[in-house]
């Protein structure tokens, strides 16, 4: 077991919306659910407008995920 198992899920919960990290959350179909204040500053676009959106809109789609992060 990791600490973070041990951690209530109120905690958790505190921890993901006020502790400053960048954080995304997928449907398996690749739609975006939930996503950080940091994240949503990361790619340009505000909160309302992530929700929804697909990976595919927010990568350059010019190769896998792993291209755009090694990318400056």
């Amino acid at each position: 077991m990791t600490f973070i198992d041990t951690l209530s899920e109120e905690t958790l919960s505190t921890l993901m919306k006020s502790g400053g990290m960048m954080w995304v959350v997928f449907k398996p179909s690749l739609q975006i659910l939930d996503a950080s204040p940091e994240f949503c500053k990361w790619i340009g676009y505000s909160h309302s407008q992530v929700i929804g959106m697909t990976i595919a809109t927010i990568t350059k789609g010019d190769g896998p995920l792993e291209t755009d992060i090694s990318k400056p």
